[in-house]
């Protein structure tokens, strides 16, 4: 069977212009052909790096106690992360990631849990890409901050969100939700990879996530009809952040249901450049902007 490894991150202050605190679910699809060679291939390029023992992990920010930390830098940082993702692509992994603007209302449609409300778009977008690979998967996560509670909590949500499908699509290929210490495997330090350096880059980091994100992330990403936009990598709200699928992913179209808006689209924000400013105010009072 197939893994889906998912973890979580977080970057309260986007230093990119109109952005508020921004949350973001993601990881990788592993087909079981590849889960193997992959594990060993991500054992052995941490011993050749220098890793202590199996259980230092690695990650996108390490953290003080990580040895990481002071122990792989700079441009050896920057080797590795290579490495290890490229070693990825050869075993046919792709990479999806939501990523929720929490100062706007979820993708549920309300203010407050917007972790779960992407939780449960990347468990649509997972169910979605292995309806076009035919197989099914398991789906692993990382512990959830916050201890047991907040662990079994994330575990219910997702039972009943398998369950009851979502309000778009029923989950027919995601066979069971689990979690495990990242500690553990490789698998899922790579699924952090993935989601951090794309929330970096998205949020406007412009030193050490551009080159990773541009040469191997955007890559891995899933695409559809000549896109990644919406379906390999999701930003919420469209309305706000559309624009920035055309200057991050290079696509040319927004697709709404069946119909196509070239991009950029004018009227929204980052129409000039991915920095651009010029109607951010206007999308905030509804002036001078195109709705859909």
């Amino acid at each position: 069977m197939d893994l889906i490894l998912v973890d979580d991150s977080k970057q309260k202050k986007p230093s990119r212009p109109g952005m508020g605190h921004l949350v973001a679910v993601g990881g990788l699809h592993v087909p079981s052909a590849g889960v193997q060679a992959l594990t060993k291939t991500l054992d052995e390029t941490c011993k050749e790096y220098g890793f202590p023992t199996d259980r230092d992990e690695f990650k996108w920010s390490p953290g003080r106690r990580d040895w990481m930390r002071k122990g792989l830098i700079e441009d050896d940082r920057a080797e590795f992360f290579a490495d290890v993702l490229e070693a990825a692509k050869e075993e046919g992994a792709e990479a999806f990631v939501v990523i929720e603007d929490k100062s706007r209302r979820s993708t549920e449609g309300n203010r407050d849990d917007h972790e779960m409300a992407a939780v449960k778009v990347f468990l649509e977008r997972s169910d979605y890409h292995l309806r076009s690979t035919g197989t099914e998967a398991l789906v692993i996560a990382d512990h959830p901050a916050g201890g047991r509670k907040a662990e079994e909590r994330f575990l219910s949500e997702c039972v009943e969100t398998l369950r009851e499908g979502t309000q778009f699509m029923d989950l027919e290929h995601v066979a069971l939700v689990l979690t495990q210490d990242s500690k553990s495997t490789r698998l899922l330090q790579l699924a952090d990879l993935i989601v951090g350096c794309t929330l970096s880059y998205v949020s406007g980091e412009d030193e050490h996530s551009p080159p990773l994100f541009e040469n191997q992330i955007r890559g891995m990403l899933r695409e559809e009809s000549g896109r990644k936009g919406g379906v390999g990598l999701k930003l919420h709200p469209d309305f706000s952040f559309a624009n920035l699928y055309h200057w991050l992913l290079g696509d040319d179209v927004l697709w709404k249901g069946i119909e196509g808006h070239p991009l950029p689209m004018s009227g929204r924000p980052y129409v000039n450049s991915p920095t651009d400013t010029s109607t951010i105010k206007a999308v905030a009072t509804g002036e001078g902007v195109i709705p859909f």
